[in-house]
C-alpha cells in the first residue's frame, strides 16, 4: 500500500527534528491478558486502522512523500511491571517525550503496565495522524481484539482532512489572503512578545535549549456524584460543561494577575460533525483549534464567567477551524496570511462523554485518562479531560515546576461551582 498525502510530508520533515507530536491515552483494564494476546491484538489493530501500520518515505520531489506498509515492523510493545496505581503516569510522561521514528516504525506504540488482575494499557499516538477521539477508537478496538483473537474487523481508512471538508468551506479558504509557507516550527512560548515573533525561527538546538526540562503530568478527578452534579448544574445554568471548565481553570490566572482579568483558553474542536461525508470511527487528525477570551475578574460569579465562555464558543469561526497547516498547503500551496501561533493561559482538551463499552469478554475497562499531551515549554499548560463510566478525569501537563498549583486551584473552584 502506498499513500501519498500531506501527513507523510509532515512526518518526513519531523523525522529530522528533536520535536515530538506524541500524546497518550490510558485505559485501566481488569482481567487476564497475555503478551501473545496483546501482540496479536496490536497486529489486528494495524489492519483495522491502516494508518497505524505504515512508515513515511521521502518522495522524489515536493509533495510526493508517502506512507507505505512495506517492510514496517510490528507496533512496538513495551512491558512494565505494575507496582502501584500511579506507575502508568510515570511511563506516559516519559514516553510521550520520545519522538516517533517516522521513517522506520509505525506512528503508534503501546505500553503494557501489567499487574495481576489489573493492567494499564497506554497508547502513545502521533498527533500528525491522530487526535484524542481517534485514540479512544483505537483503545476500544484493541480491547475488542484482545477479547476475541479470531475477530476480523473491517479496515477503516479515510482521506486527509482537506479532502473531507465541505466544498463551500474549501472555496472560502482558498480565497483567504495567503503568504509563502514558512518552515514549520513549534509554537512559541506564551511569554514571547511581538518582537520575538518577528525574529528568525529558532534552530533545533535553540528550541531544545529553550524547552529543556521534563514534562510533568498530574492526574485528578471528580467522583461520580460530583460529575453528575456538574452536568446537572450546567444544564440548569444553560451552559456547556466545556464553558464551566473554562471558567474554573482560567480564574486562577486572573487571581495571580489581578490587573489582567481577561484570560485566554485554547480549545481543540472536533470537526467530524461538519465534514462533507461521515468518517465513522476512522483513525485520523480531524480537529481545529480556536482561542477564546473570557472576563475572569476576581469576585465575579463563575457561572456568569461560564456563560461568557459559552457565548464565545458558540460564535467561533468554523472556517478558521478548518484552516490547519496541512489543509491550507493542500488547498492553496501556502499558509494563510495570519499567525498560526497564539498565546493562551491553558489549553483545555475535553473529549466529553466517551461512549464505548466497558465490557470486552473477560475484560472490563474501568477508567480512561485521555488525552495526555506533552507541554512544549515552561508557560505551556494543557488540561486533558474525559468522562467515562460517569466519572470525569483530568490530566494536567506542564514543564513549569510550580504550575500544578494552578490546576489544583482550578479543580477547587470547579467543585465550588457545584455548591
Amino acid at each position: 500500500m502506498k499513500l501519498v498525502r500531506g501527513e507523510a510530508g509532515g512526518a518526513v520533515w519531523f523525522s529530522s527534528k528533536p520535536f515530538t507530536l506524541n500524546f497518550a491515552a490510558c485505559g485501566r483494564v481488569r482481567g487476564p491478558i497475555t503478551q501473545g494476546q496483546l501482540e496479536h491484538a496490536l497486529t489486528g489493530l494495524g489492519k483495522r486502522h491502516p494508518l497505524l501500520a505504515v512508515k513515511a518515505v521521502p518522495g522524489p520531489g515536493a509533495g510526493q512523500d508517502f506512507f507505505t506498509d512495506e517492510d514496517v515492523p510490528p507496533i512496538p510493545l513495551q512491558l512494565v511491571d505494575r507496582v502501584s496505581d500511579d506507575d502508568w503516569v510515570r511511563e506516559a510522561q516519559r514516553d510521550i517525550q520520545i519522538p516517533s521514528k517516522y521513517l522506520s516504525e509505525p506512528m503508534i506504540r503501546c505500553i503494557w503496565v501489567r499487574g495481576g488482575d489489573i493492567s494499564d494499557l497506554i497508547l502513545i499516538c502521533d498527533h500528525m495522524i491522530a487526535d484524542g477521539r481517534s485514540a479512544i477508537f483505537a483503545l476500544r478496538d484493541l480491547l475488542a481484539l484482545l477479547a476475541d483473537p479470531s475477530l476480523e474487523m473491517e479496515p477503516l481508512l479515510v482521506g486527509p482532512l482537506n479532502e473531507l471538508i465541505p466544498q463551500d468551506v474549501a472555496d472560502r479558504l482558498k480565497a483567504m489572503p495567503s503568504a509563502p509557507a514558512p518552515a514549520p516550527v513549534p509554537a512559541p512560548d506564551a511569554e514571547d512578545d511581538a518582537e520575538d515573533d518577528a525574529e528568525e525561527p529558532k534552530s533545533d538546538e535553540e528550541y531544545t535549549r529553550d524547552h529543556a526540562g521534563p514534562v510533568h503530568i498530574e492526574t485528578f478527578d471528580l467522583n461520580a456524584a460530583e460529575t453528575s452534579a456538574l452536568i446537572a448544574r450546567c444544564k440548569t445554568e444553560r451552559v456547556t460543561v466545556q464553558s464551566a471548565l473554562c471558567a474554573a481553570f482560567l480564574r486562577p490566572f486572573a487571581e495571580r494577575q489581578l490587573d489582567q482579568p481577561i484570560r485566554h483558553a485554547e480549545i481543540p474542536v472536533d470537526l467530524r460533525p461538519r465534514l462533507a461525508r461521515p468518517v465513522g470511527d476512522a483513525y485520523g487528525c480531524m480537529i481545529g483549534l480556536t482561542l477564546i477570551e473570557v472576563d475572569c475578574t476576581v469576585g465575579r460569579d463563575l457561572w456568569d464567567v461560564a456563560r461568557d465562555a459559552s457565548v464565545a464558543l458558540a460564535t467561533m469561526n468554523w472556517d478558521e477551524l478548518f484552516a490547519t497547516p496541512l489543509v491550507m498547503l493542500a488547498l492553496i500551496g501556502h499558509f494563510p496570511n495570519r499567525p498560526w501561533t497564539i498565546d493562551y493561559d491553558v489549553s483545555i482538551s475535553n473529549l466529553g462523554r466517551i461512549d464505548i463499552p466497558a465490557e470486552y469478554g473477560a475484560l472490563r475497562l474501568e477508567s480512561i485518562f485521555a488525552p495526555i499531551f506533552p507541554a512544549t515549554g515552561p508557560e505551556h499548560r494543557i488540561l486533558g479531560v474525559s468522562t467515562f463510566a460517569g466519572q470525569m478525569r483530568f490530566t494536567f501537563s506542564t514543564r513549569h515546576p510550580n504550575a500544578g498549583a494552578m490546576a489544583h486551584r482550578g479543580l477547587e473552584l470547579l467543585r465550588g461551582m457545584l455548591v
